[in-house]
């Protein structure tokens, strides 16, 4: 009999046990399941955040703002500055006049449905967002009109609270804005924020002569948006007056997510890897249990010649990581059951609060079954070695 046919033979064996060992084997794949739903859970909770707030943001746009500003939160930018900005090469451009809109990024606190509060983005902006969010729907009611202290929701925001619905008034800044309609960008960081005026924001906030950001469209009619954002930038560096920068929007929310998506996913894999120490440890003393109680079987073989480093380690390890790979596809399906597209909103790195969908992908499955497989070796082995390390009289005696 070959190696192989051997080590398949003995773990046969080993696998039609185990309806003999019901209790323990149930707790080592319920360990396991525990271990891999919360994983799946907080790393579906990371790709969702990281989906959430890019979303639809494309390469074709670019945001200006303040030179070495990593947020919205930190950048002004003067409207002479602006205005030179948006005479530059590179940016779209109808019926002469660029394809732009300037824009007021603040934060307010709004009444949730659970009685708490919470800090939201509220940006101002100008009839030129409308045009250049060709991807924009409006779900519920209808645009603000300009000049009018009026708000529009993003779907996210509104989800959370129905002090956000359409018809009702949101104090902002000193003055009551009606809501008139919930928006969509098919899923983006626009979708967490309350769209107003910007003139009549800036007024309310006493910035008549900054902004935070200008979103413009790129010029990509005669060459690709990567090409006109290169020249974009460059024509700024050329320019002494200007102290901001360029970059496409898709790169920009993407290093807004990163940061937050890193956090979680680390938080994530430290709760894991602490789950999955006790349940190694468990399984270590059921499998020690399993193994001493078949003691006279291992004896028997090898007496029989079957050595145990190199026929019975393997085949006692392919046995838990059976019962890993079972409690990895018990935790994978649960937490997939219960939290893929589940609703809930965190803190972006602007510090308002982002509204997401959890996104349990193939990758994040595949990482759970995969920590389910580690805890699997890692629960058969030292059991195994001790099994066939032991001397053989001592295993024949029943010691």
């Amino acid at each position: 009999m070959g190696y192989l046919a051997r080590v398949l033979w003995i773990t046969a064996i080993n696998l039609s046990s185990i309806r003999s060992r019901k209790g323990a084997a149930s707790v080592v794949v319920l360990g396991t399941a525990g271990v891999v739903v919360v994983l799946v859970a907080l790393l579906g909770m990371a790709q969702g955040f990281k989906a959430g707030l890019a979303g639809t943001a494309r390469d074709d746009r670019a945001i200006i703002l303040r030179g070495g500003a990593a947020t919205e939160m930190e950048s002004w930018i003067g409207l002479d500055e602006a205005a030179l900005v948006e005479d530059l090469p590179g940016i779209a451009r109808v019926e002469g006049r660029p394809l732009k809109s300037r824009r007021t990024w603040v934060t307010a606190t709004v009444a949730q449905d659970d009685g708490n509060e919470a800090s939201v983005p509220v940006r101002g902006v100008e009839p030129g967002s409308l045009v250049i969010h060709d991807e924009m729907t409006i779900v519920r009611g209808r645009p603000i009109a300009f000049g009018s202290f009026e708000v529009m929701v993003g779907s996210a925001a509104a989800r959370t609270s129905e002090a956000l619905e359409v018809g009702r008034l949101v104090p902002l800044r000193g003055v009551e804005w009606e809501v008139v309609g919930v928006f969509t960008t098919g899923g983006s960081a626009y979708d967490s924020e309350l769209w107003v005026d910007n003139a009549l924001l800036a007024g309310k906030l006493n910035r008549r002569d900054t902004v935070t950001s200008v979103l413009v469209a790129l010029d990509d009619t005669s060459r690709s948006a990567s090409d006109a954002l290169r020249s974009l930038n460059a024509a700024i560096a050329a320019d002494r007056r200007l102290s901001v920068e360029a970059r496409s929007e898709k790169s920009f929310f993407a290093g807004q997510a990163e940061a937050v998506f890193s956090l979680i996913r680390g938080f994530g894999y430290g709760i894991a890897v602490v789950m999955a120490i006790g349940a190694s440890l468990g399984a270590v003393n059921i499998m020690h249990g399993a193994v001493a109680a078949r003691r006279g079987e291992i004896g028997a073989l090898r007496t029989l010649g079957f050595r145990g480093g190199s026929v019975i380690v393997p085949a006692l390890v392919i046995e838990t990581l059976t019962l890993g790979l079972a409690g990895g596809g018990l935790g994978a399906g649960v937490a997939f059951a219960v939290f893929d597209g589940f609703a809930a909103s965190t803190l972006g790195a602007n510090y308002a609060q982002v509204g997401f969908e959890f996104d349990i992908n193939l990758q994040v499955l595949a990482e759970g079954v995969a920590m389910a497989m580690a805890l699997g070796v890692l629960g058969g082995l030292t059991p195994a070695l001790t099994a066939a390390r032991a001397p053989l009289t001592s295993v024949l005696r029943g010691r």
